[in-house]
């Protein structure tokens, strides 16, 4: 199975490594990446999502369809992105078409 991910220039990665003798036949079976308590400790979790921030504040400036664009400040430049209001109140079945 390795041999055919590799033909596919896909990474094969071993997850759940717990010892030692597993690395090894993983390791000669051809696995690229190794994951598993044998090579770290579980960290601490991700802290709770607080929700989407809130945007009213930010500089906004209108966009090439007429609708307003949040305007963000990046150090390559000036980047204009959809407004995240706009995408929260659209419809499922509008953002579809």
């Amino acid at each position: 199975m390795t041999t055919l991910a590799h033909d596919l220039h896909v990474l094969v990665v071993a997850e759940g490594v717990e010892t030692l003798a597993e690395r090894n036949m993983l390791v000669s079976l051809g696995c690229d990446l190794l994951q598993g308590y044998l090579l770290a400790k579980p960290g601490k979790p991700f802290p709770k999502c607080r929700g989407p921030p809130d945007t009213s504040s930010w500089p906004r400036q209108p966009g090439r369809d007429g609708r307003q664009e949040i305007l963000v400040r990046h150090r390559l430049g000036d980047v204009a992105v959809a407004s995240a209001a706009r995408m929260r109140s659209s419809s499922p079945s509008s953002r579809a078409r």
